[in-house]
């Protein structure tokens, strides 16, 4: 309990010279921050058009995206169901083969054929 006591302490007055950092920092003005707002602009690099052809990169691309995903999951699907159905139809095989054949007593363990 005690150990935590510098960690809080350090803590602390880190936080509180940040604060005094802060606070003494000499703020802008409003037409010096929209002087560096227009220098820094991406609107004067980039036209309204061309994030509309992006827009349409990006839809045309995610479309393509989702239909092979699609198509890679029914794909997976089919194979899953078809090894299913192929599991039991051997189970059906193997239970109709047990009622016919000679078994083995759960309990004692021998031998005994089914008449």
């Amino acid at each position: 309990m005690y150990t935590v006591l510098p960690y809080l302490g350090i803590l602390l007055g880190m936080g509180l010279v940040l604060y005094i950092v802060i606070k003494n920092i000499p703020t802008t003005g409003d037409e010096e921050l929209m002087r560096l707002y227009e220098r820094f602009s991406v609107k004067r690099y980039v036209s309204h058009a061309t994030i509309e052809k992006i827009d349409g990169y990006v839809a045309i691309y995610s479309e393509k995206v989702l239909r092979k995903i699609r198509v890679f999951l029914l794909k997976a699907e089919r194979s899953v169901s078809g090894a299913l159905h192929h599991m039991k139809e051997i189970a059906h095989r193997t239970s109709h083969a047990r009622k016919n054949s000679i078994v083995s007593s759960p309990v004692t363990g021998e031998v005994e054929d089914k008449v």
